[in-house]
C-alpha cells in the first residue's frame, strides 16, 4: 500500500534550529485516494527566533505568534493523526514525506521540532527521504526551464497552468494543495 503525507510548513524563520513553526498542513493519502486533511496552527517553541519578514511573508501579526496552539498538543494531535494510517513500531510501514522543497526545508524543519517536542522518534513515521516536488521540476524534460524567473511554487504553478497566480500563497494549507496538484501533474 502506497502512503504518501503531503507536508508544508510555515516558520517564524529560515532555520530549523533557531526558528519555530507555526503552521503544519497535512494531507494523508493511501493508494491514491485522500483520507485526511488538516492544518495545525500552533507557536513556536520558547526560546525559537521570530524574523519579522517571516511573519510578513505568511501574513501573521506578531501580536498572534505565542497566542495560537502549544506545540505539544499540536504534536500530540499530528501523531495520532499520522497513527491512524501508519504503525510506528513497523518498520515497513512509514510515509513517503511529499512537499515542496521538503528536502532541504520542510522535512529537516519538522525533524528538529519532533525534537524540540521531546519525540525523537521522527523517523518511525516517514522514510529517510521525501518526494521533493521542486526538484521533480527541475528533473521534468518537457517544461523549458529556462524560461521560469525562479522555481517558487507559485511561480512553477502558475507556468504550468495549475494557478491563476493571484492564489494565497504562504497559507500551508493552500500550498500542500497546490504541490499535491503539481506533484500529480508531473508523474501522470
Amino acid at each position: 500500500m502506497s502512503k504518501i503525507a503531503y507536508i508544508d510548513l510555515e516558520t517564524t524563520g529560515l532555520s530549523a534550529y533557531k526558528h519555530g513553526i507555526v503552521q503544519i498542513a497535512l494531507i494523508i493519502e493511501t493508494d491514491g485516494v485522500v483520507r485526511t486533511r488538516k492544518q495545525w496552527d500552533c507557536s513556536p517553541h520558547q526560546g525559537k527566533e521570530v524574523d519579522p519578514r517571516a511573519l510578513e511573508v505568511i501574513g501573521l501579526p506578531p501580536d498572534e505568534v505565542w497566542t495560537r496552539q502549544n506545540p505539544l498538543e499540536t504534536h500530540k494531535e499530528l501523531v495520532a493523526t499520522l497513527g491512524a494510517y501508519v504503525d510506528k513500531y513497523n518498520k515497513t510501514d512509514k510515509f513517503m514525506f511529499c512537499g515542496y522543497n521538503s528536502q532541504n526545508f520542510d522535512m529537516p524543519f519538522l525533524r528538529q521540532w519532533f525534537l524540540s517536542c521531546g519525540d525523537k522518534f521522527f523517523g518511525s513515521w516517514f522514510y529517510p527521504f521525501s518526494i521533493d516536488v521542486g526538484c521533480l521540476v527541475m528533473a521534468h524534460s518537457d517544461h523549458e526551464l529556462s524560461s521560469f524567473p525562479d522555481f517558487k511554487l507559485k511561480t512553477v504553478c502558475t507556468k504550468l497552468g495549475l494557478s491563476s497566480g493571484e492564489d494565497a500563497y504562504h497559507a500551508a494549507n493552500f500550498d500542500i494543495e497546490k504541490t499535491r496538484d503539481l506533484y500529480k501533474c508531473l508523474i501522470s
